[in-house]
């Protein structure tokens, strides 16, 4: 007996797999051409943001650290300088474009993370359900 639930798991991949493509490559050309880039590198930096992304929204780490600008201000500067030096610094003319794109996908995914540990990001994750966001409240 074949259920429907090993079908749904076989075909969502199958159905949904050219629906996400699609939603990506606008995004994926903009990285190209913002930052000159190749494909290769455009998606692994997409690929590593969304990975960034997903655990800088996940569930707060419990209990909630307390509000500190000035411990957050340390890795601002220190995002904000490698960003700068890869993007309009000595960085840009001499590095690849894929190298710059690192850097500064790098730099901005570890600043959002440090905001976040320095209790800077709002404390509720986002939510699929109203119950899961009564959870966290």
């Amino acid at each position: 007996v074949y259920q429907l639930t090993a079908f749904k798991s076989h075909a969502l991949p199958v159905l949904l797999g050219p629906t996400i493509a699609l939603v990506w490559d606008p995004a994926m050309r903009a990285v190209c051409t913002a930052f000159g880039a190749s494909k290769l590198a455009a998606v692994c930096a997409l690929m590593l943001g969304s990975t960034f992304a997903a655990l800088a929204l996940s569930a707060p780490p419990q209990p909630s650290p307390p509000r500190d600008l000035l411990l957050f201000s340390i890795p601002l500067l220190s995002g904000t300088t490698f960003a700068l030096h890869a993007i309009v610094g000595a960085g840009a003319l001499r590095e690849p474009p894929e190298l710059k794109l690192f850097v500064v996908t790098l730099a901005l995914c570890a600043t959002l993370l440090f905001a976040r540990s320095c209790g800077l990001l709002p404390r509720m994750p986002i939510a699929s359900t109203a119950t899961e966001a009564k959870k966290w409240a």
